[in-house]
């Protein structure tokens, strides 16, 4: 963005916000030849407070409808589990988690779980399918013995082969981790924050389940120490794309932004001739 406006100047900068405008196909259905089914769910049994603070919750958005319930503790307002039909392009489910201690002696966990169904319904279209995952993950440990570890994982539930993880570890005593490398430090504030994106190619009547989990984790063992971390994820149809007769796919947001430079070129192009 400053980029633009350095080399192009002021008068770009109404463009350059237009471009980030609704011309993303967010809310738009997509073909009904796609499946796709999903859930979060807060895993209340395996979660505890343990004289930590903890707050967050799970949600989820489908057909353009959101939806949420809150986490205080190691309790949950509502359901464990939102899980819908996804309709739309942007339709997705999400975890947020925070917590912090400073008890000696006392550790907490928060786990949440999610869980997709992706199919091709349709006897001879190929398609593929993309997601975004959006995530920010954040620990610190403070003083001579306190951890906090928080990770995030995407997994091909056929085939267990690993997608996508994120895994940071801030402990004073044991030294500091990022997605298993040592970082030679201890107790440092370590922060991932990222959207990437997954992209699926489903043949004619095939489909693949996708599992993941969220989890969050911290303790004390003196009287002088503490932690904090926080973990959030939001996973969401990117775009679906018939392979097999493109003409029938929804625009994926970089072919709109394209075609609105294009007509853009088109108008700037027909006012000079009129000038």
């Amino acid at each position: 963005m400053i980029k633009i406006k350095s080399i192009f100047g002021k008068k770009v900068i109404s463009i350059v916000f237009v471009l980030f405008m609704p011309l993303v196909a967010y809310g738009v259905p997509f073909s009904s030849d796609v499946i796709i089914d999903g859930s979060i769910t807060f895993d209340s049994t395996y979660s505890s407070v343990a004289g930590t603070t903890q707050s967050g919750s799970i949600s989820s958005l489908v057909s353009g409808a959101s939806s949420s319930n809150t986490i205080t503790g190691a309790t949950i307002t509502g359901s464990d589990s939102l899980a819908g039909t996804l309709t739309d392009i942007g339709d997705g489910f999400g975890s947020m988690f925070s917590m912090s201690g400073n008890q000696n002696g006392h550790a907490g966990e928060l786990y949440s779980d999610y869980a997709f169904n992706i199919s091709n319904n349709s006897l001879t279209d190929q398609y593929l399918v993309s997601f975004n995952i959006s995530y920010s993950n954040f620990v610190n440990g403070d003083g001579s013995d306190a951890y906090a570890d928080s990770q995030f994982s995407l997994l091909n539930a056929n085939t267990f082969a690993e997608l996508f993880f994120t895994d940071l570890t801030s402990d004073t005593l044991f030294g500091d981790k990022e997605n298993g490398t040592d970082l030679g430090s201890f107790g440092a504030s370590i922060l991932d924050v990222d959207t990437i994106s997954l992209d699926f190619i489903l043949n004619p009547l095939t489909s693949i389940d996708l599992s993941g989990l969220n989890a969050l984790e911290g303790g004390v063992f003196d009287d002088f120490s503490a932690f904090n971390g926080s973990l959030s994820t939001f996973i969401s149809v990117a775009n679906i794309e018939n392979l097999t007769d493109p003409g029938t796919s929804v625009p994926a947001p970089p072919t709109m932004y394209l075609m609105f430079i294009g007509l853009l070129g088109l108008l700037l192009g027909r006012r000079k001739k009129l000038h």
